[in-house]
């Protein structure tokens, strides 16, 4: 079987506004409403399902680090996916039949999806 190219990828931290973006309970409410619930993890090793429940334990937790980060920008670890070969039809030793998907750690898209709140 050919050897495939996987490496992690790197995203440049977006720019962040000279007053910080403060959540409230209300939207991330709705950003977790937004995140479909899946199975799949990011290199965090976490289920996007498990953190919800987390996040719907522990709102207070979550907002307090999602506030942290709008002041201080994306963690590192954050920024780095999961990246996963996934043959698209034909031989499976033809490395363009491969197609990558790649998976975020499941904070991360709570996060990117309760930013798109506003």
């Amino acid at each position: 079987m050919a050897k495939l190219d996987v490496r992690p990828l790197h995203v440049d931290p977006p720019k962040y506004p000279l007053n910080p973006l403060v959540f409230s309970k209300q939207e991330l409410d709705l950003a977790l409403k937004k995140v479909k619930n899946k199975k799949c993890f990011g290199n965090d090793g976490l289920p996007l399902i498990l953190i919800k429940d987390f996040v719907r334990l522990y709102p207070q937790l979550v907002l307090d680090q999602f506030n942290e980060v709008a002041k201080k920008g994306t963690p590192e670890n954050w920024r780095v996916a999961r990246v996963i070969p996934l043959l698209k039809s034909g031989n499976r030793l033809d490395d363009s039949n491969y197609r990558q998907i790649s998976n975020l750690p499941s904070l991360s898209k709570i996060y990117d999806k309760h930013v798109g709140c506003f």
